[in-house]
């Protein structure tokens, strides 16, 4: 019988640096990292609830944006939201923190990312 790891942490999107960084990143703070598509994130979110759910806005745009207004519409429990996009693009920051995603510049989400991981409770 598996224990579940300390944390869980789903990947919507993403390419293959991100995923290798972000799996990294949870190895070390000792989570365990999963990844969905967009059209598979629902799915993923009810089989498994995320401690933190983490979205590639860049890839994913409205697509992943849609799965987490369905997600929430179905009473599904999310966990902490974030995710990261290009700092050039200010609308889809307005479109994630308006679905309740906390939104954050790609640089600055890779370099918070340790401490996302090593303090959940402080990020609720």
């Amino acid at each position: 019988m598996s224990s579940r790891p300390s944390q869980v942490v789903l990947l919507v999107g993403g390419d293959l640096l991100a995923t290798a960084r972000l799996e990294r990143a949870a190895a070390d703070a000792g989570a365990e990292l999963r990844r969905a598509s967009p059209e598979k994130m629902v799915e993923a979110i009810e089989s498994e609830i995320p401690d933190l759910l983490v979205l590639d806005l860049d890839r994913g745009r409205s697509d992943v944006l849609d799965s987490l207004a369905e997600a929430r519409s179905r009473g599904l429990a999310t966990g902490r939201v974030v995710g990261y996009f290009s700092h050039v693009d200010g609308s889809l920051r307005a479109q994630a923190h308006a679905a309740g995603c906390r939104a954050l510049p790609r640089g600055r989400f890779w370099s918070t990312l340790p401490e996302e991981l090593r303090a959940p409770e402080a990020q609720a």
